[in-house]
């Protein structure tokens, strides 16, 4: 899938935070963290790590998207009530 943002804007780290009767699980939790906005997502909904890191990756284009509309938006909304985003 494509985004919006390149792969070295991002930093991706992973976690694993249950222990199952074998030992320690394989870190399924998933942090994106967006290097040039500071922008950061984390995702521990699902049980794959793949899985936790396409949502966050969504979640981020997501943010971005909202980040590059705020200042259109408070522009736009000049001399009215406050825009709530």
């Amino acid at each position: 899938m494509e985004y919006s943002f390149k792969p070295e804007e991002v930093i991706v780290s992973s976690w694993s935070d249950k222990r199952s009767s074998w030992g320690l699980s394989p870190p399924t939790g998933v942090q994106v963290v967006h290097l040039k906005t500071g922008i950061v997502v984390t995702c521990n909904v699902a049980r794959s790590q793949h899985r936790n890191r396409h949502i966050a990756f969504l979640e981020l284009e997501w943010k971005l998207k909202s980040v590059d509309l705020l200042p259109m938006a408070r522009s736009t909304n000049a001399g009215r009530e406050p825009l709530f985003i």
